[in-house]
């Protein structure tokens, strides 16, 4: 199974996805999980290559149904509980989110938190050493499951957060969720890279490799904040 990359029609299936009659979208819809599936076992033999270890994604995709724009492979975290990892495909570029919570539970949201605030340095020092990276603050409708229920209302970009001052982004996390009972406040956040789609078909089958690497990166965080 060998990935070769990404082309036009991979990303633009889910602009056009509800235009097409249903033989057409049912090949299309194959032919993007099949490339995303070589995407997925290429970042997995990067991963064992690179590290010794292994990368364990959930043998189903999520997403791809027909009022869905994205499809995404989501890991749990070996070394927290806090966190969960998600290799995403969009109509516009392909992202890798380490986001809390992955499970819907507002007390790991209210734990990092405190994760943040004690180890502002190691943060910081992450930004510093990763320059694609940022974070992005959401609400969440505790009525709609998964990604349908996050609602950006932060975004930090790597410059802000490299500086190693988290005050701001505490404060805004407390302000989107002051008690992790009340389920009409509920929040949530991503650490992200984002590769474009014309970078991400500029990059063919080097994309696994470099997507490899942030993911490697991010587990590292989460092992130093831990």
């Amino acid at each position: 199974m060998e990935f070769l990359g990404f082309t036009n029609n991979d990303f633009d299936f889910f602009k056009k996805k509800s235009m097409m009659d249903k033989a057409e979208y049912n090949e299309r819809r194959e032919e993007v999980k099949r490339h995303f599936r070589e995407l997925c076992y290429q970042i997995q033999k990067n991963y064992h290559s690179l590290t010794g270890g292994t990368l364990l994604l959930d043998k189903d995709f999520h997403g791809l149904a027909k009022n869905k724009a994205y499809i995404y492979a989501f890991s749990k975290m070996d070394d927290t509980d806090v966190f969960g990892l998600y290799i995403m495909l969009g109509k516009d570029s392909l992202n890798i989110n380490l986001c809390c919570p992955y499970d819907g539970n507002p007390v790991k949201f209210q734990e990092l938190k405190g994760i943040i605030n004690d180890n502002k340095d190691k943060f910081a020092k992450f930004f510093k050493e990763n320059k694609n990276m940022h974070i992005e603050l959401f609400s969440r409708n505790y009525k709609k499951q998964g990604e349908d229920g996050w609602t950006e209302e932060f975004k930090y970009t790597n410059n802000e957060l490299n500086q190693g001052d988290y005050n701001n982004l505490i404060k805004n996390m407390e302000k989107l969720q002051p008690d992790p009972l009340d389920d009409k406040n509920l929040a949530g956040l991503r650490i992200c890279t984002i590769v474009s789609k014309p970078d991400a078909i500029k990059l063919g089958n080097a994309l696994s490799l470099k997507l490899c690497k942030d993911i490697i990166r991010l587990i590292k965080l989460c092992g130093d904040i831990f």
